[in-house]
């Protein structure tokens, strides 16, 4: 089973809204928490992965440098994100002038600092692991119905996508999310029914 083409336009603007409220969300967190690029940086030395026998350490270890790497422009793009909330103004991520943080890099972030800024974004999760699935799950269709829209087989990830939407909305200021469609979050099967349609 497949999403139409209507519906795979409605899911593309469902994920880009949450997309713009959770980038929100988070760059409130951190520019109101810490403050400033040298903060940011601060904090991301604090963390400690050690590489090991650990099944995706070094996969970790190797995102934690990449972001301490680049922190100066990590905290522009969480500064200008914050700005544009502020302000009212949409922050485009699809934008060729956009100075927005990838959602990739919006998830090692929060991965990164989970504890003890973003550990709140779990707790109606069974897990963290659980979080961090259904974010990885966003992430994936978030950047897949980009490159083949109506392509995507939709039916398997509707519920992880309804459940990370629900819970993280859940547990954020509306202000962040107030561009989300709410009678998709709301909507118990979130892509059944009348809002998608699933051919």
């Amino acid at each position: 089973m497949f999403l139409s083409n209507k519906s795979t336009l409605d899911l593309d603007e469902l994920i880009k809204s949450f997309e713009v409220g959770y980038r929100s969300y988070i760059s409130k967190i951190i520019v109101e928490s810490l403050g400033s690029k040298e903060s940011l940086l601060a904090e991301l030395n604090k963390i400690d992965i050690n590489q090991s026998s650990l099944v995706n350490s070094g996969k970790y270890s190797g995102k934690l440098n990449k972001l301490r790497k680049n922190y100066i422009d990590l905290y522009k793009c969480i500064d200008y994100s914050y700005n544009c909330m502020i302000t009212g103004e949409i922050a485009d991520s699809d934008s060729e002038n956009s100075n927005v943080l990838y959602v990739s890099e919006l998830l090692d972030i929060v991965f990164s600092l989970l504890n003890p800024y973003f550990n709140w974004l779990c707790r109606n999760f069974e897990t963290k692991d659980q979080f961090v699935y259904f974010s990885e799950v966003y992430k994936s269709v978030r950047n897949d119905i980009i490159v083949i829209l109506s392509k995507l087989k939709i039916t398997y990830w509707s519920e992880e996508l309804g459940k990370i939407f629900r819970l993280i909305k859940d547990n954020a200021d509306s202000k962040e999310f107030s561009k989300l469609r709410e009678e998709f979050i709301n909507n118990n099967q979130c892509f059944g029914g009348s809002v998608i349609e699933i051919e």
